[in-house]
């Protein structure tokens, strides 16, 4: 019995925590392109492309995005290390390790997330384009101005010849 009790309590405690998107009238769903259809990157980016605009311009629909995985859906995105200007790689290692997820341009907005600072991502904002990223408030604080590499994934890291990633926004803190 106590432990229903503490369990009950938990939930309720758990849904008064702030996700940082508003969950009402949200609609979402999973799809996974199967077969030979779309055989390689450009195909696929495409068909969400144009399968993203077909929703938006339904009534009533005020934004439509997509998102490598759903929020609060088991392990989301992919780890990644960074480094600011002047950091070895011995220090880019003792740095936190981020958690990246890819989303499409209008994705926060369909989402109900508003920026703190910054703008939201942009169809601009493809593979020809400068590396962009939207950051959470809490990072966002510790690195202030710096200029930040991402090792593996936007950047190559510190010693890398590629350029630097901007900061395209900065988000709502999450919830720890």
């Amino acid at each position: 019995l106590i432990g229903a009790g503490l369990i009950s309590r938990s939930l309720l405690k758990l849904r008064q925590i702030d996700p940082g998107f508003d969950q009402r009238n949200v609609l979402t769903f999973q799809l996974q392109l199967r077969g030979g259809k779309y055989p390689d990157v450009e195909k696929t980016r495409n068909y969400f492309q144009q399968l993203l605009e077909r929703i938006e311009a339904q009534p009533g629909v005020v934004a439509a995005g997509a998102v490598l995985m759903r929020p609060l859906e088991a392990p989301v995105g992919w780890y990644v290390r960074y480094a600011t200007d002047g950091q070895s790689v011995d220090e880019m290692m003792r740095n936190a390790i981020l958690n990246c997820v890819s989303v499409t341009p209008h994705y926060l907005r369909a989402i109900g997330t508003q920026l703190k600072a910054g703008r939201e991502f942009t169809e601009q904002d493809d593979g020809d384009a400068p590396q962009v990223v939207i950051i959470g408030e809490a990072m966002a604080h510790a690195l202030r101005d710096a200029t930040v590499w991402l090792a593996g994934g936007v950047g190559a890291g510190p010693e890398s010849q590629s350029a630097p990633t901007d900061s395209a926004g900065g988000m709502p803190a999450s919830p720890n």
